[in-house]
């Protein structure tokens, strides 16, 4: 792993919250939603009948937006482009489930329970000082 893979999973894993976009109609469509991380990997938790569910079986590209999280400029900032798989791995199920779930949620084993992975294409990594670099996989 690089210097700057270690420091953008470090980054990553520091926001609890990010705004994670979607594409549909042709426009971008935004919401807030808890963000885990494996590494790199960015992964979300939702119900299976949902409108980002719907927009990403149309089209798999998204992004997710970190930082700033109850701070005030200047911070960190982390924004991740990438393909979303849906994964109804039980395993990854357990790992990611809170118990607030339980609002939209049956528990980790819930059928309609899905973990959006997003695998990132790009990472623009903007440190406090404002410099910006990017990451892509190899």
């Amino acid at each position: 792993m690089s210097d700057l893979e270690k420091k953008l999973t470090e980054a990553i894993g520091k926001y609890k919250f990010g705004a994670f976009a979607t594409v549909h109609d042709g426009q971008p469509s935004l919401r807030y939603m808890r963000v885990f991380n494996d590494g790199l990997t960015i992964l979300l938790a939702t119900h299976r009948d949902t409108h980002k569910v719907d927009e990403l079986a149309a089209n798999p590209k998204a992004s997710v937006l970190l930082g700033l999280e109850g701070r005030l400029w200047p911070g960190e900032i982390v924004e991740v482009q990438g393909e979303v798989a849906i994964s109804t791995d039980e395993e990854l199920k357990s790992e990611v489930w809170k118990g607030y779930f339980e609002k939209w949620l049956d528990g980790p084993q819930d059928p309609d329970y899905v973990i959006l992975k997003i695998k990132p294409t790009l990472i623009l990594y903007t440190e406090k000082d404002g410099e910006q670099q990017a990451w892509r996989p190899s």
